[in-house]
């Protein structure tokens, strides 16, 4: 049987392997947090220049349709 000094030591070498798979996976964790939060990030950017463009894209058809409408209004006169 252990004696409780051989006890003692095993229990204290368990509590630190317990605490170093604890650091690596909280650091795994932030890595992986912070790797998704760039590519949110990017990802939204990306959205944005996208939304920028299709929302000039919007004003210049109106703008065409106005011109259009104007048009069709002489004719009609």
């Amino acid at each position: 049987m252990l004696d409780s000094n051989t006890t003692y030591l095993l229990l204290a070498m368990a509590g630190f392997v317990f605490a170093a798979v604890v650091l690596v996976h909280g650091h795994n964790c932030n890595d992986t947090i912070k790797r998704k939060s760039n590519q949110v990030h990017n990802i939204t950017e990306q959205l944005g220049k996208k939304i920028d463009v299709l929302e000039r894209e919007v004003v210049d058809l109106q703008t065409k349709i106005d011109e259009v409408d104007d048009q069709i209004n002489s004719l009609e006169e």
